[in-house]
């Protein structure tokens, strides 16, 4: 079992829970998708974790988005093809490949 450093979060907050992603990064293990904001800022950030180490894979990703509405996600959806889809944000939800 391992914490997550939060150094890691250079966004902020964690505002949604973890989602469990498939394993991304070849180690046998699940990994992890984590949605940051910060309260100042107008973005959100999703950071790819392994579920082995617990340390990112890659770095944050930002998105900037408009504030209104009911927060949706992360949700993962995967296709029949194995493509992996994240859909998160604020009133509109936006879907962003993973593989």
């Amino acid at each position: 079992i391992w914490t997550m450093s939060p150094s890691h979060l250079p966004n902020g907050t964690i505002v949604a829970p973890a989602v469990i992603l498939p394993d991304l990064d070849g180690d046998g293990t699940g990994d992890l998708v984590v949605l940051t904001s910060g309260e100042r800022q107008p973005h959100l950030s999703f950071l790819l974790v392994s579920g082995r180490s617990g340390k990112p894979l890659g770095g944050p990703v930002k998105y900037t988005i408009m504030r209104e509405g009911k927060l949706i996600g992360p949700q993962v959806h995967l296709t029949s093809r194995g493509a992996i889809y994240i859909l998160f944000g604020f009133g509109n939800a936006q879907a962003v490949a993973v593989r």
